[in-house]
């Protein structure tokens, strides 16, 4: 167990010395090629660049909800109107209006609930 400890410990001390070294390189580079730092982390290009990336992920996000709405609200939909078919063909059917309300509350317990869940995945 120790063996394998001072190994890993080894392998890490190696990484970052050859990432310091990277480092230096670049920076050494850089200088040579007489290279500007265009922006940096908390610089206003910076800050610009991750408001935009996170206005994009909000779209991206409430794309996805429209889209999960309008399949439900089309299954429901779909689901509806095949009860309302069988509702005809039955022996005993069940009034227009029932399966309207139902197929009314099928749809917003439906839409609330993925709703929802986009909502948490976003977090």
């Amino acid at each position: 167990m120790s063996a394998t400890l001072n190994k890993a410990h080894v392998r890490v001390d190696t990484a970052y010395q050859q990432l310091q070294h990277a480092k230096a390189l670049v920076g050494h580079i850089q200088s040579l090629l007489n290279i500007q730092e265009c922006w940096e982390i908390g610089g206003d290009k910076y800050n610009q660049w991750k408001e935009e990336a996170m206005i994009t992920k909000y779209h991206a996000a409430l794309d996805e909800l429209e889209r999960l709405v309008m399949m439900c609200y089309l299954n429901l939909r779909n689901s509806a109107c095949q009860a309302l078919a069988i509702s005809f063909v039955s022996k005993s059917p069940k009034p227009f209006s029932d399966i309207l309300r139902q197929f009314e509350v099928q749809s917003a317990t439906t839409i609330r609930k993925h709703q929802h869940s986009i909502l948490l995945t976003q977090i």
